[in-house]
């Protein structure tokens, strides 16, 4: 079990207690002076973090152990706009002491601290540069007249004819027929002479209602077919309708050159674009010709880098 105990005589002077003896330090948080019997230690670390460095500065040839004693302070390590790395102490303000900052800097855990920083700093950097780039990507394709002459073929109207419902009417034959088959399998009896009246009976029985039944199935399927096939002359009727739509749209509008549609298309496509930065533009369209005032953003808004 280790104890120890310190007490403040003055500000930054403090008196240490424990089993291996007395000792007194002096300095600041993270900076101070420890002086025992065992000799004198400057003491540097960074408060939180269990990173410290500790050096024996004077010795008075005591073979006792050095008096455990460390100091630390929490730091926050930066990277300004312009690449310059800084440190900041647990408040938030910047170090400046070029001793402590040299301390500091020949840890391991400030270089791993760097080292991500310039990682996740080049990352943001290329991940900016990649949005320049790569721009020509947010482009709308340009489609030529050639193309839109393609479309004009292309588009073609559709032609309805009815399929037939394939299945018969049923008729009271084969009702009768059904009806017969059911008997021969279903009534069964001992009494073999009375089979043939009973299997009579029952067809006689059952034929008028077999016949019904099949006649109402055929009749709703027969009216199931029928709504499929006015919904697909509702379809080819609507499909042709916009094959119009779009052949008026493509000669009247587009090869034509209505200046009304291309205005509203322009201010669709110009809405719909999304680029890493704002601008401002204007336009118009004079004689079938595009004419583009594009206001570019201002210099120290686009990305830089540093080798």
């Amino acid at each position: 079990m280790r104890y120890r105990n310190r007490i403040r005589i003055a500000k930054g002077l403090y008196v240490n207690l424990s089993k291996s003896g007395v000792s007194l330090s002096a300095g600041i948080r993270g900076a101070s002076v420890t002086v025992g019997k065992g000799g004198a230690y400057g003491n540097v670390g960074i408060p939180g973090s269990g990173i410290y460095d500790r050096k024996k500065i004077a010795s008075f040839n005591s073979p006792k152990t050095q008096p455990e004693n460390t100091s630390s302070f929490a730091v926050s390590v930066g990277i300004t706009d312009d690449g310059q790395i800084y440190v900041n102490d647990e408040a938030g303000n910047l170090i400046t002491d070029d001793f402590l900052l040299k301390r500091i800097k020949r840890t391991d855990t400030y270089k791993e601290a760097v080292k991500r920083i310039y990682q996740s700093k080049k990352h943001e950097i290329d991940a900016e540069f990649a949005k320049f780039i790569e721009i020509y990507k947010s482009t709308p394709e340009f489609l030529s007249a050639d193309y839109w002459m393609q479309k004009v073929y292309e588009l073609k109207h559709d032609i309805y004819m009815y399929n037939s419902f394939l299945k018969p009417e049923p008729t009271r034959e084969i009702a009768l027929q059904k009806i017969t088959e059911k008997a021969n399998m279903e009534v069964k009896s001992i009494l073999f002479w009375t089979l043939k009246e009973k299997r009579e009976k029952y067809v006689k029985d059952n034929v008028d209602e077999c016949f019904t039944q099949m006649h109402k199935k055929w009749e709703h399927e027969l009216k199931t077919h029928n709504e499929k096939e006015k919904d697909r002359e509702l379809q080819i009727k609507n499909h042709n309708l916009e094959v119009d739509r779009q052949l008026t749209e493509i000669k009247e509008d587009i090869i034509k050159g209505n200046p009304d549609y291309i205005r509203n298309e322009i201010e669709k496509i110009l809405n719909n674009i999304v680029l890493p930065v704002d601008f401002s533009l204007d336009y118009e369209c004079i004689n079938n010709c595009l004419l583009l005032d594009i206001d570019l953003p201002e210099i120290e808004d686009l990305p830089n880098s540093r080798s």
